[in-house]
């Protein structure tokens, strides 16, 4: 049960935004921001021919199905974060049955419409530092383990992680290394599910020393990185969080550099969705993939940390065609269809 297209999406946006989205190249939302009107948000996608997942209506989930924007179910965000977790009477984080009570929602949403996709975005630092077992004396403060993320995972279709390097303090050099291990740990331990991957593209506002908007290269890094890992699509996450909540501070020159990039990943979706991929060279700073169609095109993508320069650089080579060998044969025969209809109808002598 794999996306259609390429999914370039954003997390919870209002109807009002939705256009200047849609203009930034963005496809799909992710969620129906907090407190707005669901089906205003909704309506505003399918006017301007964008999809949206959405959580499930308070009341009558599959009431949404039939709507032309609606592309499946979001289910709770981060259900791995402490605030999420319940405790059980000892007071200590009770992650069997956080477990148990995401996976029951999944089952009964999958029960309503068995058909529609459901999504799950999960804490990218958590899964990077999940261990096998807990070996602090109490219980209190530990985190979700291993075996906990295999087993939420089977609550969710296609899944999602978010690592915001540069928001937390860390240096950009690192966004290769825990993009790819959150990446690789996600589809080893849900058995290969699709992928989404979250993209800061702001100053979130977390309080973290040393935090930073990413850069236009950073942010391209980040996106091709995915992309080149194997991700099937990406979610902007616009919104300052803390020190007064807003829902988009992407700065210009990265709301330029997402529309050049969002451009390039339309142009190489024939490839991102229908060729065979085959990774060159995957280290945590450098990555390079090759997509190879059936007609025999190629596109490559090579993303490469440059020590000297302190920088990220990336170079995506996409055929100049309009579509495969099959589609432009086609469209090479209507056109001479067209022209050997308009021949027969002129005058001869």
């Amino acid at each position: 049960m794999n996306p259609k297209n390429v999914l370039i999406g954003v997390f919870q946006q209002p109807a009002q935004s939705l256009a200047k989205w849609f203009g930034r190249g963005v496809n799909t939302l992710f969620d129906v921001a907090e407190g707005h009107d669901r089906a205003a948000t909704l309506n505003a996608a399918s006017a301007l021919g964008m999809k949206a997942m959405v959580s499930p209506a308070p009341t009558n989930p599959g009431s949404e199905v039939s709507h032309p924007a609606f592309l499946g179910w979001v289910m709770p965000d981060e259900p791995e974060n402490w605030p999420h977790v319940p405790k059980d009477a000892l007071g200590n984080r009770d992650f069997p049955k956080a477990v148990v009570d995401y996976v029951k929602k999944y089952t009964a949403l999958k029960a309503i419409a068995p058909n529609v996709s459901v999504f799950g975005n999960f804490n990218g630092s958590a899964v990077t530092s999940a261990q096998l077992a807990y070996n602090k004396p109490t219980l209190v403060d530990r985190n979700i383990l291993i075996g906990e993320y295999k087993d939420i995972f089977k609550g969710a279709d296609w899944l999602g992680g978010d690592w915001y390097v540069r928001n937390t303090g860390r240096s950009p050099d690192q966004i290769g290394s825990l993009t790819r291990k959150m990446i690789n740990l996600m589809r080893a331990w849900s058995g290969g599910k699709p992928m989404l991957v979250f993209i800061e593209c702001g100053l979130q506002g977390l309080n973290k020393t040393g935090a930073a908007a990413p850069t236009p290269a950073e942010m391209r890094a980040n996106i091709w990185i995915s992309l080149i890992l194997g991700a099937c699509g990406i979610i902007y996450f616009p919104a300052q969080v803390g020190g007064g909540f807003k829902f988009d501070v992407t700065p210009t020159d990265l709301v330029a550099e997402m529309v050049l990039q969002n451009q390039q990943i339309k142009q190489a979706e024939p490839w991102l969705l229908g060729g065979q991929r085959t990774m060159r060279v995957e280290t945590d700073l450098e990555f390079g993939a090759t997509w190879r169609l059936q007609d025999g095109t190629e596109m490559t993508a090579d993303v490469q940390w440059n020590s000297a320069g302190n920088k990220w650089e990336s170079v995506i080579s996409i055929p100049d065609q309009t579509g495969t060998l099959k589609e432009r044969l086609k469209l090479a025969e209507s056109r001479l269809a067209a022209f050997d209809k308009w021949l027969a109808q002129v005058p001869k002598g």
